[in-house]
């Protein structure tokens, strides 16, 4: 079911693609009762995209788009690719003695935390990245190590707070990274090399005074020397 309202969504204006648009407006029709469908790719092409020049490559690529901007999860479960189309049930209007039970397993944070690609000849990808890792809040992981060099750079608030921007950004914009240890360092130099720099000045001209630019010109040579 489509309401007028899907004018004004935010997650559709944010897909990269037309493609991607277009494959899920197509797949709405063949999802289950509760919004789920078979992911295989070459399943999707034989089924929904039979008239267009989608290639297997081509809709895996619309797949994580729409899984990037939160529109659908992907998941894999037993090396089988599926999706659940988000906030599915919220937009439709089911009578359920006339709806078949979904015969797909529902998404869990273990299943669909990354975006997974599953076995083909498509891509084989493994990601074991969170193994042998904590838990921290909904998203980031730390092993024990990597979390104890935190609270010895930043202490225990300053680790905490951290860890929570960190979590901010992967469940508000789905951010993915090799290493949620490095992120953090990696976000935390960059928030020095901004807090480096001078802030402009206030004035109503558009010139700026002589003691700014000197001040300007030696933080920003400063930070070119430190990288």
């Amino acid at each position: 079911m489509l309401k007028k309202e899907i004018s004004n969504s935010r997650k559709l204006g944010d897909v990269k693609t037309d493609r991607a648009r277009v494959l899920w407006f197509m797949m709405l029709p063949h999802l289950d009762a509760v919004g789920r469908l078979e992911a295989d790719t070459k399943r999707i092409k034989g089924q929904i995209t039979t008239m267009l020049p989608y290639n297997e490559k081509a809709i895996q690529g619309c797949l994580e788009q729409l899984h990037d901007v939160g529109l659908l999860t992907l998941y894999v479960i037993d090396d089988n690719q599926y999706l659940e189309y988000t906030r599915y049930n919220d937009f439709q209007v089911l009578n359920p003695d006339r709806e078949a039970n979904s015969k797909i397993p529902a998404p869990t944070p273990d299943n669909s935390r990354e975006l997974k690609t599953p076995k083909s000849n498509i891509s084989k990808v493994k990601l074991n990245l969170n193994e042998d890792k904590d838990k921290y809040l909904d998203f980031v992981f730390l092993s024990k190590d990597e979390h104890r060099k935190l609270v010895e750079e930043f202490g225990i608030k300053g680790t905490e707070k951290r860890i929570k921007n960190l979590n901010i950004g992967i469940g508000s914009k789905g951010y993915r990274y090799d290493s949620h240890y490095f992120t953090i360092l990696s976000w935390d130099r960059k928030d020095e090399r901004d807090s480096s720099k001078p802030p402009a000045p206030k004035l109503m001209d558009t010139e700026a005074s002589p003691e700014w630019l000197a001040a300007h010109k030696a933080a920003t040579q400063k930070v070119g020397k430190n990288g």
